[in-house]
């Protein structure tokens, strides 16, 4: 098993304050709160078993929401507090490839 390795971080385009981090077998939603960060969780919440966690890369939607993307081809939609809401683009019957970046329109 290969160790946890953080790959993007980024600030909401919403609220400054709120920093995701993640990675392969990381997820961890940070507040800045007077000057400090402070984690808030460390997992995408109520998400389904068959999700992957090696995380590949995010974007900040412009409504708030976030898009995580899965190293099998999947994209999750999660609420702006990291709150798992659906899957997107997304097979298990067929290959997957990985998703390395987004570009919200």
């Amino acid at each position: 098993m290969q160790p946890a390795e953080p790959r993007h971080i980024s600030f909401s385009n919403s609220d400054p304050n709120n920093i995701l981090v993640t990675g392969r077998d990381v997820f961890k939603f940070y507040k800045l709160e007077n000057f400090q960060l402070r984690p808030s969780h460390n997992q995408v919440m109520k998400k389904e078993a068959e999700v992957s966690t090696n995380y590949t890369c995010h974007t900040w939607l412009p409504d708030g929401r976030i898009a995580l993307c899965t190293d099998l081809g999947q994209i999750l939609i999660l609420e702006s507090n990291g709150d798992y809401k659906s899957v997107q683009a997304y097979d298990p019957k067929k290959i997957s490839w990985p998703i390395y970046a987004l570009i919200p329109y």
